[in-house]
């Protein structure tokens, strides 16, 4: 509920005012961001959970990575995201977010292998605009090889009519 976010926010806020040195304020930090996360807030979310992500010896540094790449995600900032994911199961072996972690990174990996595969085929569909407006010429006969037909055609009708008639002129003979 945001009503409840608002008010867990503010208590974060205030906790972290009156005692930014106190053993729990990356939790509370790392949890201040989270709140920023769930207002969709993904953007102002982003530090918070860095500075978390950052702190040497933090239990749950691994879960702020993480939710520092999905924030990053959210914002569409793929390239970003996909790094910060990528780097989790390096720097927390044996945290219980690598293996999200390396299926978000392999699948990253299939989209970027995808996206190439998609240039490949604009940039052949672009190199074959030149042949097939040639095959197009030369399947279809503009206005000048029509005239040019139909008046052959109509030589050919003149010169059946002239044959028949003169088959009809021997026969009568």
């Amino acid at each position: 509920d945001l009503g409840e976010t608002e008010a867990a926010a503010k208590t974060y806020d205030d906790f972290l005012a009156r005692f930014p040195e106190n053993r729990l304020a990356t939790e509370v930090g790392m949890r201040r961001g989270l709140t920023l996360v769930a207002q969709g807030a993904y953007a102002e979310a982003v530090p918070w959970l860095a500075r978390a992500a950052a702190k040497p010896g933090f239990a749950s540094a691994d879960y702020a990575l993480l939710c520092q790449a999905d924030a990053l995600l959210r914002m569409k900032q793929y390239t970003e995201a996909a790094a910060l994911f990528a780097s989790l199961p390096a720097k927390f072996s044996s945290s219980a977010h690598a293996d999200r972690a390396r299926v978000f990174t392999e699948t990253s990996q299939a989209r970027d292998r995808m996206e190439a595969t998609l240039e490949q085929i604009d940039q052949l569909g672009e190199s074959l605009e030149e042949p097939r407006a040639e095959s197009a010429r030369l399947l279809a006969p503009d206005a000048s090889q029509l005239r040019q037909i139909r008046e052959t055609l109509r030589k050919i009708d003149e010169m059946n009519v002239r044959s028949e008639a003169s088959l009809i002129n021997l026969e009568m003979v």
